[in-house]
């Protein structure tokens, strides 16, 4: 059995207030200490079914949680994140503490955290190389992914805004998106024989 919960959460707060003067790299080895003490905290709380609630949804775990951060007495503006980072760092140590049997029957044998993270730079870095400057998009996927992000982008701009801009904000826009309108016709007068 692990610790005490008091001690746990005593310990919790303390690395969260650490973690609040601490330099960028102190930061991380203070959120990995948080979330090693609340997976082991986990060991105290049961769920239901009278199985140990490592996947921290128990009310009483939930309660113990949230004191350790109101102990710590983080900027109200900056809980969120701390919390993000914190659970970014449970999944790790849980992959790490727990066997391959008991992640699976937990369902969590997802990406882990990191992984999940990886992934969304590689998409956002694919993303950003498809609108930032380089080579001609003449593969039908980079095609697609070029055409889709351009879509994307225009699906953000609300008529309103364009409606509230002056006279010459307008016509400057007017002449940026008479270009992409004559790109759009020029691929659609190209492709549009393929579609029929």
């Amino acid at each position: 059995m692990s610790r005490s919960l008091d001690i746990l959460r005593d310990e919790a707060t303390s690395a969260l207030r650490d973690y609040s003067h601490a330099d960028e790299s102190g930061r991380t080895d203070c959120l990995r200490k948080v979330a090693a003490l609340l997976v082991e905290a986990r060991e105290h709380f049961y769920t239901a079914d009278g199985t140990v609630d490592w996947r921290g949804r128990t009310y009483a775990y939930r309660q113990f949680v949230g004191e350790a951060f109101a102990g710590a007495d983080l900027p109200a503006d900056n809980v969120s994140s701390v919390q993000a980072a914190v659970r970014y760092h449970v999944s790790s140590v849980l992959r790490a503490r727990l066997d391959a049997q008991t992640l699976e029957s937990l369902d969590l044998v997802k990406p882990s955290a990191r992984a999940r993270s990886t992934a969304k730079r590689s998409r956002q870095s694919s993303m950003l190389s498809t609108v930032s400057g380089g080579a001609a998009f003449e593969d039908a996927e980079s095609i697609e992914r070029a055409l889709t992000a351009v879509a994307s982008i225009l699906g953000r701009i609300p008529s309103s805004a364009v409606k509230g801009l002056t006279a010459a904000e307008r016509r400057q826009v007017h002449d940026v998106a008479e270009r992409i309108a004559s790109d759009i016709r020029y691929i659609e007068q190209t492709t549009s024989s393929a579609a029929k």
